[in-house]
């Protein structure tokens, strides 16, 4: 299998062709080359790398060159003129030397000379600075962020222009955007600096790197096993209080508020007014989550945001504001951007929908459900009431029929009694009677018995003093004189 490279000076590219160029690919690949899927070859662009390095690199290919090496040449002139001033010094006592024109000659010769052809570049945008020139745009490293790059777009070119491809895809250049961008390097010899000029940008790096967040971000909240948290909350059956985090600068709110219009509901909204894209949305979402969750009347969190381009959502795919959702003890409803928008915030909630309107519209429908199971329980008490009525009215019906037949038998019942007793009533009368008069003989007898006289006639004797009869003797003492009354006479005594 053989593995032929062709480094094409003329047209700065070197080509990988051949039957081992399948075998090879991944060392192609790890030294910058791409595949070309037209040419059905490997390329890499500039042909910065030597001969010396591929033929190491590769070493049972077949290497061609084609065209001048002009980085070898560079290197011949700049090390000529070293020779010269080696061999013809102005001063013999100074060591060897250039001017600062024919070193920044040096290094601009040899700066053009290793980047003939465009480079690609990727990185996050710092920083973007307009002034009268055009735009100058820092590039950060995607690791050491201390690490950037300046680069420029001129006026002449247009901010606009230049990235149109990512525009197109309604992503607009900004601060913490990751980027691939394709630059043309050359040298400013009056400042002695390194210039990069943008000429274009790759879109899908940019949106697949703004995508694969989502995927990075999830994947994280699913290990540290709280992906699914708000899944395992309850609604309240009647949710009354409502927080709500949007931005106040939108218009947003108000497709919200016309979906809750339908259920004809007092809704409590309290709304915290929150930055929706860029760094500050993360901290002020995260603030609005907090808040609401040391408020023990709010039911359930709303957080909304209109469309916008890739870039504007892609806060939401950011792992603090997704993991706070996770750790609300309040249910979180959001809808962000479109109804084709996904983020790692709607992954995480306790519902996601479309557009915010989907939201006002989903908390109505909660209510309205509550209202017609309310409306129908009240329609089953009405009829079963009715119902109840209905036996009860016939019952009391019934009953009133029947009085008189209860009535009529119960006066014969007692008819017959008092007939009976009307027969029985002389004889009963006849007794009392004769019952009565015996007692009163017997009265009479017993009070005989008890007179005073025929008791004195037993030998017993009454003693007063005065007026008073005397029942006990501590009532008197020695010295008193007391009348002693006997059957025949009554004597008095004194006491001693």
């Amino acid at each position: 299998m053989v593995l032929k490279i062709t480094i094409n000076y003329n047209s700065d590219i070197i080509t990988f062709s051949g039957s081992g160029t399948f075998q090879a690919k991944d060392e192609i690949k790890a030294i910058g080359g791409r595949w070309n899927g037209a040419n059905k070859t490997w390329e890499i662009r500039p042909a910065k790398l030597s001969i010396e390095f591929l033929k190491e690199k590769f070493a049972d290919s077949e290497v061609e060159e084609i065209g001048e090496n002009k980085l070898e040449m560079q290197k011949k002139i700049s090390s000529d003129i070293f020779d010269d001033i080696q061999k013809n010094p102005t001063n013999q006592n100074f060591p060897p030397h250039q001017s600062v024109s024919e070193f920044l000659l040096s290094i601009n010769n040899i700066i053009q000379n290793n980047f003939l052809a465009p480079i690609y570049i990727c990185g996050i945008i710092n920083k973007i600075t307009q002034s009268q020139y055009g735009h100058f745009i820092d590039i950060a490293d995607t690791e050491n962020s201390s690490e950037s790059v300046s680069c420029s777009v001129w006026e002449s070119q247009g901010l606009e222009n230049v990235f149109s491809d990512l525009i197109k895809l309604g992503i607009t250049p900004e601060a913490d955007l990751p980027v691939l961008i394709k630059v043309k390097v050359g040298f400013n010899t009056k400042k002695a600096q390194i210039s990069l000029n943008i000429i274009g940008v790759v879109a899908d790096y940019t949106s697949g790197k703004l995508q694969a967040q989502r995927d990075i971000t999830n994947q994280q909240l699913i290990l540290e096993g709280i992906f699914e948290k708000q899944k395992e909350l309850v609604l309240p059956k009647l949710p009354r209080t409502i927080g709500l985090i949007t931005s106040s600068a939108g218009t947003v709110v108000n497709d919200f508020i016309a979906g809750l219009e339908s259920a004809e509901f007092a809704f409590n909204i309290l709304w915290f007014d929150s930055s929706m894209q860029g760094n500050a949305a993360i901290a002020d979402i995260k603030c609005g989550l907090q808040s609401f969750n040391k408020n023990p009347d709010i039911d359930l969190v709303v957080l909304i945001r209109g469309g916008g381009s890739v870039a504007d959502l892609a806060i939401f795919n950011s792992y603090e504001i997704a993991r706070e959702i996770c750790l609300s003890s309040k249910p979180v409803i959001s809808a962000i951007g479109h109804e084709k928008d996904m983020s790692s915030a709607q992954d995480v909630s306790f519902i996601s929908c479309g557009v915010p309107k989907m939201v006002g519209d989903y908390l109505a429908r909660l209510i309205i459900d509550i209202k017609q199971t309310f409306d129908e329980n009240i329609l089953n008490i009405s009829r079963n009431s009715t119902s109840i009525l209905d036996i009860a009215s016939r019952d009391i019906a019934n009953f009133k029929n029947t009085i008189p037949e209860y009535i009529k038998a119960k006066i014969e019942k007692y008819n017959v009694g008092f007939v009976r007793l009307a027969q029985y009533l002389p004889t009963l009368a006849s007794h009392i009677i004769k019952l009565s008069e015996l007692n009163i003989i017997n009265y009479e007898e017993r009070f005989k018995e008890l007179d005073p006289k025929k008791q004195l006639k037993r030998g017993f004797l009454l003693a007063r003093m005065g007026d008073k009869y005397i029942t006990n003797a501590k009532k008197i003492t020695a010295g008193d004189e007391v009348e002693l009354e006997f059957y025949d006479a009554r004597k008095k005594v004194v006491v001693k």
